[in-house]
């Protein structure tokens, strides 16, 4: 009972501070280190994802081209071999320095989808070039809340693309390179 509890304390203080957050103007540039804070699927779920990241995360942040409203993921080198099971035909490209991007995206700004009261940066997954299984049915919504550093909110399209719902799934942390505030990630040392 007490870790069901905890979880609904840890999802209804995130939800709170995502509230509490702004629009990023200007919206963010270059590479940001990323942290996932915790999934929000279902309890047991939970456990399960946290335990896999807590021993392997190969997500490392993105990066945003602000002129072009546009974007990527940074992944470790080794998430390529276990993606082939998902994603066959997708190519991860090189960074040259031992990390490839991953999963363009295109940015906005709009409603939250689950807080229509609040104005977001969406971070929209849904380009042919992304796998259709999956990542193209992701959309991200990003607040900032505090200088350079940006909480998000990973959502789920529920239904089809013409009548979609969407469904909280996660919670992730950016941080700008540059920002001198303090979130750390293991996959950052990496």
């Amino acid at each position: 009972m007490r870790a069901g509890r905890c979880r609904a304390e840890v999802l209804d203080s995130l939800a709170r501070i995502f509230q509490l957050g702004t629009l990023p103007e200007p919206g963010p540039y270059g590479r940001l280190v990323g942290l996932p804070i915790t999934p929000a699927t279902f309890a047991l779920s939970d456990l399960v994802l946290r335990r896999l990241s807590s021993l392997w995360m190969p997500w490392l942040g993105k990066r945003f081209d602000a002129e072009t409203a546009t974007g990527d993921n940074i992944m470790l080198p080794g998430v390529r071999l276990p993606s082939k099971l998902l994603w066959p035909g997708y190519q991860y490209l090189s960074l040259g320095d031992g990390r490839y991007t991953a999963f363009r995206f295109r940015t906005y700004v709009g409603a939250g989808a689950v807080d229509a009261d609040h104005r977001v940066l969406k971070i929209d997954y849904d380009w042919d070039e992304n796998p259709g299984f999956l990542i193209r049915a992701i959309l991200d919504e990003l607040v900032l809340v505090v200088p350079g550093v940006y909480l998000g909110k990973a959502l789920l399209r529920r239904d089809s693309r013409i009548n979609s719902t969407w469904r909280l799934v996660g919670y992730f942390a950016l941080r700008s390179v540059a920002s001198g505030a303090s979130i750390s990630s293991t996959a950052e040392q990496s």
